[in-house]
């Protein structure tokens, strides 16, 4: 088999993993789709909520299509605005959860849920969205992840010892944070990425759009490239497969997939 014909051979899978993604995720859809409308209490009219918590030390989100907010602040607070009669929160052994199941289809209240976080205090936060728009503003945690759908996700000045993203078909914004050892899957959105990425990591671009801009001195960083059907650009130069470029100690190895994807460093 020759090289033509094994691209060809890799192409033709990924293509069909994609499609029998897609089709699982439209047959979801559709579910989800009917539930709501034979659900009436998606349509409830919202209500608001206002909670103070002590000695939390994770955090677990998991919203539909409601807007969230998780920002530094001086106590851990929870406060919901216009959210459904589907709107849970619960606290044990320092576990904070918190559950908004609703159509982005009915949410035409626009709920809202605003998490504030005290510095240096949590553990783990961990997200799942299926097509709301999350804001992470200056939040510190020892693990981070993040299950996006088709949203919109913004992360500004935070830092994570630990940041493991799984993107979908939406978009991803980091900017101004520190992300230890990265384990990012881009999927089929978009994702720009400026941070400092330190440790060990491993980034695969899927099938969207990435764009990376390291932070701090180039000299401490290397990076390994595996190129898929995709492009990859550093600094503005295309590289061969299985090739290294730096020999710094936080190591990114990078996987092309089928996308497009750039890395740049910091000028």
């Amino acid at each position: 088999m020759n090289t033509v014909e094994k691209s060809a051979k890799i192409f033709a899978l990924i293509l069909a993993g994609f499609i029998i993604v897609t089709i699982f995720c439209s047959i979801s859809f559709g579910f989800s789709f009917l539930a709501h409308i034979f659900d009436d209490k998606s349509y409830v009219k919202g209500n608001d909520f206002q909670q103070v918590y002590k000695n939390i030390k994770s955090i677990n989100v998991n919203v539909s299509a409601t807007e969230l907010e998780i920002i530094s602040g001086l106590e851990f607070s929870v406060e919901g605005f216009n959210i459904s009669s589907n709107f849970q929160v619960e606290e044990e052994n320092g576990i904070l959860s918190i559950l908004d199941e609703q159509s982005f289809f009915w949410n035409q209240n626009e709920s809202k849920i605003v998490i504030t976080v005290p510095e240096k205090e949590l553990q783990h936060l961990n997200i799942t969205t299926k097509a709301g728009k999350i804001l992470i503003d200056s939040v510190a945690a020892s693990s981070f992840v993040l299950s996006q759908g088709a949203g919109v996700t913004i992360v500004k000045d935070s830092v994570f010892d630990k940041t493991v993203i799984e993107g979908g078909a939406g978009k991803i914004d980091i900017s101004d944070s520190t992300l230890n050892n990265l384990d990012l899957n881009a999927g089929a959105g978009k994702v720009e990425i400026e941070a400092f990425i330190l440790g060990h990591s491993e980034i695969v671009c899927g099938v969207g759009k990435l764009e990376i801009t390291l932070l701090g001195n180039k000299d401490d960083y290397q990076l390994h490239i595996e190129k898929g059907l995709g492009s990859i650009l550093v600094e503005n130069e295309s590289y061969a497969n299985d090739s290294v470029i730096g020999n710094g100690s936080n190591f990114i190895s990078i996987n092309g997939g089928i996308g497009a994807m750039e890395v740049k460093f910091e000028k």
